[in-house]
């Protein structure tokens, strides 16, 4: 979400106002919209509009950086999961490799016993 313009700022949304006065504050359904997607907000059954947790936060840094910080921390959490994945992969492979190399030597082990006198 791209968020150049002045007007689109948190700072002009009041805890409990409704949803008619924050568009014609913002003059944006568009930027409610995203606001609603991103979780920001909350419209009531009254049509008021209320910050989440998250709102808030992103209130008090700025929205701007907020959206740039959730899509940083939505890039780690896929990268780390993709090096996760590799990396189970790779210890698969080696515990397979191990138990094929143990069942190699106690098959050597058992035959040179059974071929004593």
């Amino acid at each position: 979400m791209v968020t150049t313009k002045d007007i689109y700022d948190l700072k002009l949304l009041k805890e409990g106002m409704r949803v008619t006065e924050f568009l014609r504050n913002s003059s944006s359904s568009i930027f409610l919209d995203e606001l609603k997607k991103l979780n920001l907000i909350f419209i009531d059954a009254q049509q008021r509009v209320f910050l989440t947790g998250k709102g808030q936060v992103a209130r008090k840094i700025g929205l701007e950086k907020f959206v740039e910080l959730e899509e940083f921390e939505k890039e780690l959490t896929t990268d780390n999961i993709r090096e996760t994945y590799l990396r189970n992969n790779l210890y698969i492979i080696l515990l397979c490799a191990l138990n094929l190399i143990l069942i190699a030597i106690l098959i050597y082990i058992n035959t040179q016993v059974g071929q004593m006198p």
